[in-house]
């Protein structure tokens, strides 16, 4: 038999990744959550070859710290928790400070940032080989770039799909953090061809017309604002004579956040089985 050895640190992060990272969709759903827990109004979403060869989001958020961007990129570092009280009172998407480290193990990572009234920095990280941060100019906010996902791994990018796939399923991810986020500007680039523009909107049906069609959302109705023990519901429903073969559309968000639920889909299906 072996002998037990403990792994060393950048083949820890490599294993990590797949718990986090399955391909484009996930690694734009990670830095967009980051890019709304950091307060951004303004999300610009960049992709070549559907995000298999290169992925830039940029954000007007608050921006980190020069001393901090190396820290940013290491395992189970994280601003959105302190104790172990804080997992019972969790208001962030993201908190256990695993995604940055899993995706920079897996590709060629830069990060550039800027708060504030600081100074900005930029820092790479080449398959979990962590650089030095050196002093840029930038905008407020934060710019991350990943090129060359699974490089080192080419095991893994077998299990991509085509580019159109990929393209698709981070268009499908994008709508649906924009549809609960009305207030944030949305937008997604590929190849240099804007594919998703989702501006500032001040209500959710002006959003779901920007999004799913303005014909559908001047048809959908509106069921009024419940509020019982603590929990408030609101929502949209199609009139019965616009039907689809699937369940796509059907989307349910709890405290900002998309949800898949069987019980809620069945509920959904159940009340228009005679209709």
């Amino acid at each position: 038999m072996t002998r037990i050895k403990k792994l060393p640190p950048r083949l820890i992060d490599k294993i990590a990744a797949g718990e986090v990272v399955e391909g484009p969709a996930s690694i734009v759903k990670e830095l967009v959550e980051n890019s709304l827990d950091a307060g951004a109004t303004r999300i610009e979403v960049t992709l070549e070859g559907g995000g298999t060869r290169r992925i830039r989001i940029t954000d007007d958020g608050q921006g980190i710290a020069a001393e901090e961007l190396r820290l940013a990129v290491t395992s189970h570092a994280t601003s959105k928790i302190r104790s172990a009280e804080d997992l019972f009172r969790i208001s962030s998407l993201g908190f256990r400070g695993e995604a940055l480290a899993s995706i920079a193990s897996v590709s060629h990572l830069k990060l550039g940032s800027r708060p504030e009234g600081e100074p900005g920095a930029e820092l790479r990280v080449d398959g979990g080989r962590i650089g030095k941060a050196k002093g840029v100019g930038l905008p407020r906010g934060t710019t991350i770039e990943v090129g060359d996902l699974f490089y080192n791994v080419p095991a893994r990018r077998e299990f991509l799909r085509t580019q159109r796939g990929e393209l698709r399923r981070v268009l499908t991810e994008v709508k649906q953090q924009a549809l609960c986020r009305p207030e944030v500007h949305f937008r997604v680039v590929h190849e240099g061809k804007t594919v998703l523009e989702a501006p500032h909107a001040d209500e959710p049906r002006e959003r779901i017309a920007q999004l799913l069609g303005r014909e559908l959302a001047e048809d959908l109705g509106c069921f009024p604002r419940v509020e019982r023990e603590g929990i408030t519901l609101r929502g949209y429903f199609s009139p019965c004579d616009r039907s689809r073969g699937d369940s796509r559309q059907q989307l349910f968000f709890l405290n900002e956040r998309c949800v898949r639920d069987v019980t809620l889909l069945s509920a959904i299906k159940q009340a228009y089985a005679n209709l």
